[in-house]
């Protein structure tokens, strides 16, 4: 009788999101997707999708009070104490920065009449972008020369499929639509970890995984790690297939193993260009720290990191002459969001901005779903520099903004 109970009520959330769910606030989600993390297909397309998701979530101004003016203001009264302290940081950096804050805040004001749809909103964005991913991999697959130079780090297929320039055994590295495998594997993985939660069916999560495993992506499989750590909370939770689910999980773990072990080796391998990058950034990071703890160096370019005498010792230490004079100084540019977002806004606003991420809304209010969902982007940001994005802006934004409980899981 009481799973009776349990299964009615189950299907009467769901018919009343599905009839909540709206197709306006998930194509903002995947505006500001492309927009953090999506390939850059020209100039300037950062600042014009943060104009249009102003534009797409004005009605917030409807809902707006006097805490929420205050956050604004104070938004735009820091980062010009930041610009002021810090010739580093140009006008065009303060102007598009405080227009990633105004377009986040304002997108995340519109779930405070329904906040429980946020993550399933979020889930349907991102399942957009992993099933693109999965079929143009797919036709990559069957079809590998029909792939050609888009850019430096993409091939295409008449612009509507793409795969990395770069590759692990003999196989291009999926990208789906963004700009390397690093990010991609995040969008991936997020969209497992809320297969996991809206309890989709196996099938569902190893296409899923597949598609994370396309990315050949070291952190990309540390994190499914994490996701399965979550798959079998959940089973056990529900005390649904505890046996089944450990037995895939062993299995799985087995056969990515290898695949994991390969890519960390080769990462920490003394010629690793892409491991000494992040050993570089890590290092002018833990300096430019040191050197600016409280109120940071405001955004910075590689210009700014380059004017530094610890930055040339460090790329000179680490990288042979041959491999700065085809790649440039500061090759790749600066790529630690950890340590970039406190060298940006200084140790007191980073903490405060980390400790409000991990609070954030996007995940149940249970302390562990919550600290693992936390845990996907967050492993990214060490080898990724999104913490200046509204993929990131928009955590901590949903704690302060939506202190509300879920009312529907």
């Amino acid at each position: 009788m009481e799973k009776t109970v349990g299964k009615q009520k189950l299907m009467k959330n769901a018919v009343q999101l599905s009839h909540n769910l709206n197709k306006r606030r998930i194509f903002i989600f995947c505006l500001i997707i492309i927009q953090s993390i999506g390939i850059r297909f020209f100039d300037g397309q950062g600042t014009i999708l943060s104009i249009v998701i102003i534009i797409l979530s004005l009605t917030s101004l409807f809902r707006l009070n006097v805490l929420d003016i205050k956050f604004v203001i104070f938004s735009l009264l820091f980062l010009l104490i930041c610009k002021l302290s810090n010739t580093s940081f140009t006008n065009a950096s303060l102007i598009y920065q405080f227009s990633l804050v105004v377009a986040t805040y304002f997108f995340i004001m519109q779930y405070r009449v329904r906040p429980y749809l946020m993550q399933k909103e979020f889930y349907i964005a991102l399942s957009i972008f992993v099933y693109h991913s999965l079929l143009g991999y797919a036709f990559y697959l069957i079809s590998r020369n029909s792939f050609v130079a888009f850019d430096d780090l993409h091939k295409s297929f008449l612009n509507i499929f793409y795969v990395s320039t770069t590759e692990f055994m003999g196989f291009q590295r999926n990208t789906g639509f963004f700009w390397e495998p690093g990010v991609f594997q995040l969008a991936v993985n997020l969209y497992l970890f809320y297969c996991i939660k809206y309890r989709q069916n196996i099938y569902k999560i190893l296409i899923v995984f597949f598609a994370v495993l396309s990315s050949f992506s070291t952190v990309g499989l540390i994190i499914v790690v994490v996701n399965f750590i979550y798959y079998l909370y959940v089973t056990v939770k529900v005390r649904r297939n505890l046996l089944l689910s450990s037995v895939a999980s062993i299995l799985l773990a087995v056969y990515f193993f290898p695949i994991l072990s390969s890519n960390a080796n080769a990462k920490t391998a003394d010629d690793n260009t892409s491991g000494l990058v992040r050993l570089r950034d890590f290092v002018i990071g833990i300096e430019l720290i040191k050197e600016r703890p409280i109120l940071g160096h405001g955004i910075t370019d590689s210009e700014y990191l380059l004017t530094k005498k610890y930055t040339r010792k460090t790329e000179a230490d680490l990288f042979t002459n041959e491999y700065i004079d085809v790649s440039g100084e500061m090759g790749g540019g600066f790529t630690n969001g950890i340590l970039g977002l406190i060298a940006w806004y200084g140790i007191p606003m980073s903490l405060f901005l980390y400790v409000s991420y991990f609070k954030n809304k996007f995940a149940g209010t249970g302390l562990i779903e919550r600290i693992l969902f936390s845990l996907i982007p967050f492993f990214s940001l060490f080898s990724e520099p999104i913490t200046y994005t509204s993929l990131f802006l928009m955590y901590p934004f949903s704690y302060w903004i939506l202190k509300t409980k879920l009312r529907i899981q």
